[in-house]
């Protein structure tokens, strides 16, 4: 790759502010490329359009990349293009324009995680340990070689919205880093990833967000912080309405114990109060301490 003993012209192509910010003060950052957003992101969104209308940074917006596009991209001729929060994949037409290269932002430990929706995956999946990975781009999805990365622990309560600050916080060191040490001519080093250890997610959509009362209390746990706002939301039907739940907490093995619970149903609602409702899951129960729902519903109803 070449080097540069300046600051560098950088493209970012994205809508997360906080890798925006780095782009700023570490580069010259001569334009920004977005698309239509929708969902939790369009918050971001909007903070990127204002941090770019204070600071008199042009902005172009392609829901496709186009010959247009990358025409675009040419005439603007960055050194380095930064994505970060972009759902667009990038071809080798734009790929090679930038001389030295693309660099992107993944909230995962790649090659873990790779794919759409990465903060979430974790959750649901009991993760103890989150992180956040620069590498260059290819064609292959999440499949550039590694430059640096940076972990964070997670806690069992752990939702993905107060995971945010941590992913942020990583992404924005490491760009800050790369970005210095392009200026000052520090040649950047990177690894092939390790295709053996390599996983795939898809997207998520809010009708994915449906809980599986069949399954162990701790999986239904981490589905439902992993779901939480500003996420949709883990949901369930009662009389065909949607019971929206927001957290969960899983209580001590034993604190049931004077009660069986083995003639029970998953998904039975076994008790409810003004502030909790307690459900019987495929082991044991697990209480439900913030939920919205439209109707009214009794102990003994049952969820699916």
């Amino acid at each position: 790759m070449t080097t540069y003993k300046k600051k560098i012209r950088t493209l970012y192509m994205g809508h997360n502010p906080v890798l925006l910010l780095a782009c700023l003060n570490y580069s010259n950052l001569i334009g920004i490329f977005i698309h239509e957003v929708n969902g939790n992101i369009s918050q971001r969104a909007k903070s990127v359009n204002k941090t770019c209308l204070d600071n008199k940074i042009s902005i172009y917006k392609f829901d496709k990349l186009t010959n247009a596009a990358v025409d675009q991209i040419k005439n603007i001729a960055p050194d380095l293009i930064i994505v970060g929060e972009y759902h667009l994949l990038l071809k080798n037409e734009i790929i090679l324009i930038p001389p030295l290269g693309c660099i992107n932002i993944h909230g995962s430990l790649l090659p873990q995680y790779k794919g759409a929706h990465p903060i979430n995956w974790m959750l649901i999946n009991g993760e103890n340990t989150g992180g956040v990975t620069a590498h260059y781009v290819n064609e292959a999805l999440d499949g550039g070689p590694i430059i640096q990365q940076l972990n964070y622990p997670i806690g069992k309560d752990t939702t993905a919205y107060d995971l945010r600050p941590f992913i942020e916080g990583c992404g924005y060191s490491l760009l800050a880093s790369i970005l210095q040490k392009l200026s000052q001519g520090v040649p950047i080093l990177s690894t092939p990833q390790d295709k053996s250890k390599e996983s795939y997610y898809p997207p998520r959509k809010p009708e994915d967000g449906q809980i599986n009362w069949d399954q162990p209390s701790l999986s239904i746990h981490n589905f439902v912080r992993a779901l939480s706002a500003p996420y949709p939301g883990a949901f369930t039907l009662v009389n065909n309405e949607k019971l929206i739940i927001w957290k969960t907490y899983l209580p001590e093995p034993d604190i049931f114990a004077k009660k069986p619970i083995e003639n029970i149903e998953p998904g039975t609602i076994c008790s409810k109060t003004n502030t909790e409702l307690i459900i019987k899951t495929e082991d044991g129960k697990i209480t439900v301490i913030d939920y919205d729902c439209a109707v009214d519903f009794q102990s003994g109803w049952r969820l699916q």
